[in-house]
């Protein structure tokens, strides 16, 4: 009768299944780096949004407007040739950006409305008048961060800007 060898030995099963191990673990770590790459791509861009979206509507009313009412440290009153946008108010509350403008509309200056996303806090905004005898001139600092409560290195992401806009 001839013996006819079949299956694995225990070295090879041993080997096959270290193999194996070795294998799935260099894919669920890649796998990961992937997913933890997508999260840091995610909150970088909504920072980022935000800080251009809230710069853009800042120049934008600032060069829209007539003349500045009123302004304070984290607050702006514009002054502005159409009343329908008399006055506009940008301001700094908790941290939220807040805009308003005129008394009518969905969000006129006495309830302003959020600009900022509820995903981002604005740790700081700042005005300060530049304006020279000829020309207004507006600077503002501004700073976003992402909202990380569990304090997450990979969810953790700020930017600043600081700009000057003149009143036309």
């Amino acid at each position: 009768m001839k013996y006819v060898k079949r299956g694995f030995t225990f070295i090879e099963l041993i080997l096959y299944l270290g193999l194996s191990s070795l294998i799935l673990g260099a894919l669920v770590t890649f796998a990961w780096d992937v997913i933890y790459g997508r999260v840091k791509a995610q909150v970088q861009l909504e920072v980022n949004q935000n800080i251009r979206y809230v710069s853009s509507r800042i120049e934008s009313e600032i060069r829209g407007s007539s003349g500045v009412v009123e302004m304070s440290a984290t607050s702006l009153i514009l002054s502005n040739s159409n009343p329908n946008y008399n006055p506009t108010v940008i301001e700094l509350v908790g941290d939220e950006i807040l805009i308003g403008q005129g008394s009518v509309g969905d969000c006129p200056s006495t309830n302003p409305c959020p600009i900022t996303s509820d995903r981002v806090s604005v740790g700081e905004l700042i005005f300060t008048d530049m304006s020279s005898l000829e020309m207004g001139n507006i600077k503002y600092v501004m700073k976003i961060d992402y909202l990380n409560p569990d304090n997450i290195q990979r969810y953790k992401k700020s930017e600043s800007i600081t700009n000057a806009v003149s009143i036309r």
